[in-house]
């Protein structure tokens, strides 16, 4: 013992630079692990709703600047997936727990004599509220029966208050 601190006196600045060391790489060993935990917990929160037992198929025609030739020219190789390409996907895929399809697109919404232009609308199978973390402010998601009698019901995600939906 009085060997090693006579060691730690004769060579201070050795001494100081392997304890700064070890400082700085255990902070930065702590910074990355936090930062890992901390995305770990957004993709099972935010992004994979459906868990182990799930995945998604998403068309993106195209990422990075909007170039209108190009976007054509993607949207021609990436076409849209149709409700028969669904229902088979549907029934032969056995081992996923459940199965939705859902479909977005800009509308005019009405309300009250208040207008908004390019409004998100999207359209879900009826199990959708169950995949998805998506929650509505007033209404429910539509049901399996809704779906069979072709039924429309509209669960608003925001709510309209002063003219503005918020």
């Amino acid at each position: 013992m009085m060997v090693a601190a006579a060691s730690l006196r004769a060579a201070k600045m050795r001494s100081f630079l392997t304890l700064l060391g070890i400082i700085l790489a255990t902070t930065t060993l702590i910074a990355v692990m936090s930062v890992i935990e901390g995305m770990n917990q957004y993709i099972a929160k935010e992004v994979s709703d459906m868990g182990a037992e799930g995945f998604r198929i998403r068309r993106i025609v195209m990422l990075g600047e909007f170039d209108a030739k190009k976007y054509l020219e993607m949207d021609k190789k990436h076409p849209q997936m149709n409700r028969d390409e669904y229902d088979f996907i549907r029934e032969k895929a056995t081992l996923v727990k459940e199965i939705g399809m859902e479909a977005f697109r800009g509308v005019k919404a009405d309300l009250g004599g208040v207008t908004l232009e390019q409004v998100q609308m999207s359209g879900v199978t009826s199990n959708m509220g169950v995949i998805s973390s998506t929650k509505t402010a007033s209404g429910r998601f539509i049901m399996e029966s809704d779906e069979a009698r072709r039924r429309i019901r509209l669960g608003r995600r925001g709510t309209w208050t002063g003219g503005r939906l918020r």
